[in-house]
């Protein structure tokens, strides 16, 4: 049996936040599945800093899955 941990709150732009209750053994990926969020290749980043998709989220964690930015 999998026990919820506090929610992890996920911001995509475009898509919105979100708060997601995650499971003790939950990475990025899952969060972002969940919410049928896909990065197409944007950067994600975990409490400020550069994450991977295999990255385990803890409770209270933030996620945000940063837009490509273009143009000069």
């Amino acid at each position: 049996m999998s026990t919820l941990i506090a929610p992890v709150t996920l911001t995509a732009f475009g898509k919105g936040r979100f708060e997601s209750p995650a499971g003790p053994d939950m990475t990025v990926s899952d969060v972002l599945g969940k919410h049928g969020v896909q990065t197409n290749g944007q950067r994600v980043a975990l409490n400020g800093h550069s994450a991977t998709l295999d990255t385990p989220v803890q409770e209270h964690d933030e996620l945000t899955v940063i837009p490509r930015v273009v143009g000069g």
